[in-house]
């Protein structure tokens, strides 16, 4: 799929951050001062300090200040490339995320940042991690890239997607699946790979169990609703102990989310298996 049209982006893959792609041009990603003129109240990084989009610092081994996490979560810089999609995306899911995102960037900086002190490197030396990163840190990253939130009025399709149950979820139960859950994708690298969509794209899902009076919520509150949750739960010490902690979910067997109307659709292993 590629972006055009009045339309910019059809997919429902989108839908979370359809608000602000109807500010930007189809054509193009956007540059740092067209994402920063959509901010009229800036969100919070993960340190509490307003954030703001930049152009990226030289490549090469920076400062300890100068490391992404680091930067965004201390002077709320998020840099972005020029005609990058990816990074495009990224800011959006910050605007569209602002509380999951910045609940993500706290771990992130506050893992760096103790692995910092116990080297006992200033805050303007270069660096680099030291050893092998933590696992936790795999999943946090693999869910900023690649998440997506489920929120569910019935816990027993949410155990569908955690046993991978693909067809009995989308085909058997499939009138289930559109009344009671609703999917809000996170991850920008989904959004970029999204683009050129195919049948095999994968997310990572945070299953949300939530009340019967949910689906009945605008599209705005059901985004600020699971939006808080999703952060309430990447705050607590114990989550995200491992990238196993997410369920992977292929996002084209969501109903009407790729041309899957039939049942046999679901019949490819090479997907859903």
């Amino acid at each position: 799929m590629s972006p055009g049209g009045n339309g910019y982006f059809s997919s429902p893959v989108y839908d979370s951050l359809r608000h602000w792609l109807g500010n930007i041009p189809p054509d193009c990603a956007a540059d740092p001062d067209q994402l920063n003129a959509l901010c009229k109240s800036p969100p919070l990084s993960g340190g509490g300090v307003p954030i703001r989009f930049v152009r990226p610092v030289a490549p090469g081994l920076h400062r300890y200040a100068d490391q992404y996490e680091v930067r965004t979560s201390v002077r709320g810089e998020i840099p972005v490339r020029s005609e990058s999609w990816h990074d495009t995306f990224n800011a959006l899911a910050w605007l569209s995320f602002p509380r999951t995102k910045a609940a993500i960037n706290h771990r992130h900086f506050s893992e760096l940042e103790r692995d910092r002190t116990q080297r006992g490197i200033r805050e303007d030396e270069a660096f680099s991690p030291g050893g092998k990163r933590s696992a936790s840190r795999d999943a946090l990253t693999l869910f900023d890239e690649s998440g997506i939130l489920v929120a569910s009025t019935d816990d027993q399709l949410l155990e569908l997607i955690r046993r991978h149950r693909w067809k009995e979820l989308f085909w058997g139960r499939r009138a289930d699946v559109e009344q009671r859950m609703r999917f809000f994708v996170l991850g920008h690298a989904v959004h970029e790979k999204s683009m050129r969509a195919y049948k095999g794209i994968t997310a990572r899902a945070l299953l949300l169990p939530v009340t019967e009076a949910f689906p009945d919520l605008s599209p705005a509150r059901q985004l600020e609703y699971v939006d808080d949750a999703a952060a309430r739960h990447v705050a607590q010490p114990a989550s995200f102990a491992s990238p196993q902690d997410l369920s992977p979910l292929p996002i084209m067997g969501i109903p009407g989310w790729d041309d899957n109307e039939a049942d046999s659709y679901y019949d490819d292993v090479s997907v859903f298996r």
